[in-house]
């Protein structure tokens, strides 16, 4: 009898528990939606990273990129985000032969079109980040989930997550997208870092769906020593130098050369460079460095950003020596 009053005790308080943890979670999700940008950015990053950051004065790379949400106002920045408007820009930059082909785009009434779509494809949403689904098989993809799913994606308001502006001004759309694999695998992912149309740094990913390893680099392909979120490889060997790393960075400062930063992923597939995406925001500015020194090292050559506005067309700040001052 009192071994039972004591379980129902334990069984009660476990309820309790997370019911509270339920009531928790739903605040905060509130909290993003109804919360000043300021407010939010404040606490997402006093969470990432154990401190209160400078939005009037950045020093490091990620109160910069804080700093950037709330005041970087450029509307290219919109357009280069939204993944099927960024396939027009990068065309024009630097060729067709560097976009992967779109299958089909459009919105859930029209996902009866992707049942003719007999290649693997990826299906994601152009306005949010993160929201992708990989159809290896098209045959047998039910189109009454697929459009439950794509509707949850247009529902999204992808600027609540993370207050990044950029993605606040795009038409919410869906887009199916060659699949792209090297022997049966995803192919090469490579990031680069530009800062006024040059590469600084190159991220390198590894094993990312078992053992999560990463690599800062920089252009010449030597191991920067920043470890970035993620540990380096445990043999601290470095992958071998692709064989199109230049062209790669050709491409990256093509793109970049109109923005004091961005990121610029590229994919390697057979030796082809193909275009991923952009990004202004890169780890919304929550990921970790190992120390803060390295973070300091990453953001040596950041970008110097006047607040303005830009009528009908963007202006880019030069980029002024080695430190970027918040005006």
């Amino acid at each position: 009898m009192k071994l039972q009053i004591y379980l129902e005790g334990v069984g009660m308080i476990t309820k309790i528990k997370r019911g509270a943890i339920g009531v928790a979670r739903s605040v905060y999700q509130v909290g993003k939606v109804v919360s000043p940008p300021e407010v939010l950015i404040c606490f997402q990053h006093r969470r990432a990273h154990g401190y209160w950051p400078d939005l009037r004065d950045p020093k490091t790379f990620n109160e910069k990129i804080q700093w950037r949400k709330l005041n970087d106002r450029n509307p290219l920045m919109s357009r280069l985000v939204d993944k099927i408007e960024a396939k027009s820009i990068v065309q024009r930059l630097v060729g067709p032969e560097y976009i992967t082909p779109t299958y089909w785009q459009g919105g859930v009434d029209d996902l009866f079109a992707l049942s003719e779509v007999s290649q693997p494809y990826v299906f994601k949403a152009s306005h949010t980040s993160g929201d992708v689904l990989v159809v290896s098989d098209p045959k047998n993809i039910d189109l009454r989930e697929l459009t439950k799913l794509g509707q949850r994606w247009l529902n999204r308001k992808f600027l609540y997550q993370s207050s990044e502006w950029a993605y606040s001004g795009i038409p919410p759309r869906l887009l199916a997208e060659e699949k792209l694999t090297v022997n049966g695998s995803s192919p090469s992912d490579y990031k680069f870092f530009c800062v006024n149309g040059y590469v600084e740094f190159i991220q390198v990913d590894l094993d990312r769906f078992s053992k999560h390893k990463r690599l800062i680099l920089d252009k010449n392909w030597s191991d920067t020593g920043i470890t970035y979120e993620y540990k380096k490889t445990d043999d601290g060997i470095v992958p071998a130098r692709p064989v199109n790393l230049e062209e790669m960075i050709f491409v990256a400062e093509k793109i970049s050369k109109d923005f004091d930063f961005v990121r610029v992923d590229l994919y390697d597939v057979n030796g082809q460079v193909r275009f991923g995406e952009a990004t202004f925001y890169p780890g919304a500015g929550l990921e970790v460095f190992s120390i803060e020194s390295d973070e300091d090292n990453l953001a040596y050559r950041n970008w110097t950003r006047s607040t303005r506005d830009y009528p009908g067309s963007y202006d880019i700040d030069k980029f002024i020596g080695r430190n970027w001052t918040v005006k």
